[in-house]
């Protein structure tokens, strides 16, 4: 009987997953386009600095 529950509770909780992920995924989806851009932005300047950082050292040589 207890393993017949598991398998009951777990398939409840593949469902209920299913539905939670695919809202979570498209909350996500809205998120990721903003948080894309924003990480563009901190690469650009994270990129921009080790360059003026490397530019700097081999000046220094």
């Amino acid at each position: 009987a207890n393993s017949r529950e598991q398998e009951m509770i777990e398939r409840v909780g593949k469902r209920m997953n299913k539905s939670s992920t695919s809202e979570s995924k498209q909350r996500a989806s809205l998120g990721k386009r903003k948080v894309n851009k924003f990480e563009e932005v901190i690469k650009l300047k994270y990129v921009g600095e080790r360059k003026y950082k490397q530019v700097k050292v081999s000046e220094n040589r």
